[in-house]
């Protein structure tokens, strides 16, 4: 970390983490006869920033490269009871950068918003995917593999973005309006399409009160 001044910091950082599969992803694999392949997970996450931060505003940028090896993920294989069969894949990984703002405009007026832009993927992954012998009574045959030189990871939209504006008009009273915005994303890492979730956006309103409440006294219990 460096800071030229007391308003001012950059900073920069390498983490090493592991993770090994944990019990069910061993038990099932077993039952699959794949077990001694699962691997643990290695993730290198290199992270460089700057924040700026006065009394009425402050603002930071952070960049990472999550870097993974052997990341554990589902590739569609299911055990005969139907659970998720995981498997290492050799690279994956989730890059981006990460803005966030927040201005004291007025007294009574407070501005606040962020906003991440991403890329997530999984590299030479390979999907099995059902398949039926026809589409009337689906009787399955073996499951179909296909190869992406690149596919989006579960769950990871590449847009992510807030904005909320807190008033607060009177002492003890608040009131705050807030947008997010989630990009789209899918529920499998072979981003088949009844597997996409629609981007979305959520509006909230909240208003808040404090109160203050005559106070009742109280004897201090005596210890024995």
């Amino acid at each position: 970390t460096y800071s030229p001044d007391e308003f001012q910091h950059f900073y920069a950082s390498v983490a090493v983490a592991h993770r090994e599969p944990s019990r069910s992803d061993i038990k099932e694999s077993i039952k699959s006869g794949a077990a001694d392949a699962l691997k643990a997970e290695r993730l290198i996450d290199y992270e460089i920033g700057y924040r700026f931060a006065r009394e009425k505003f402050s603002l930071s940028a952070n960049v990472y490269f999550m870097e993974y090896k052997d990341q554990l993920v589902a590739t569609g294989k299911l055990s005969e009871v139907g659970y998720v069969i995981k498997e290492n894949i050799p690279c994956s990984y989730r890059r981006g950068i990460e803005l966030a703002a927040a201005w004291q405009a007025l007294r009574w007026l407070k501005l606040d918003g962020n906003l991440t832009l991403s890329r997530n993927k999984a590299v030479d992954y390979t999907a099995y995917v059902d398949t039926y012998d026809n589409a009337s009574d689906w009787n399955p045959v073996a499951q179909t593999e296909v190869f992406f030189d690149k596919t989006n990871l579960i769950l990871s939209p590449e847009i992510i973005g807030m904005l909320m504006a807190n008033v607060t008009p009177g002492a003890g009273f608040e009131v705050a309006l807030s947008g997010k915005f989630v990009g789209k994303q899918y529920m499998d890492n072979f981003n088949s399409e009844i597997s996409e979730v629609p981007a979305y956006f959520v509006a909230a309103l909240n208003v808040g009160k404090e109160f203050s409440l005559r106070r009742g006294e109280a004897a201090s219990p005596k210890l024995r």
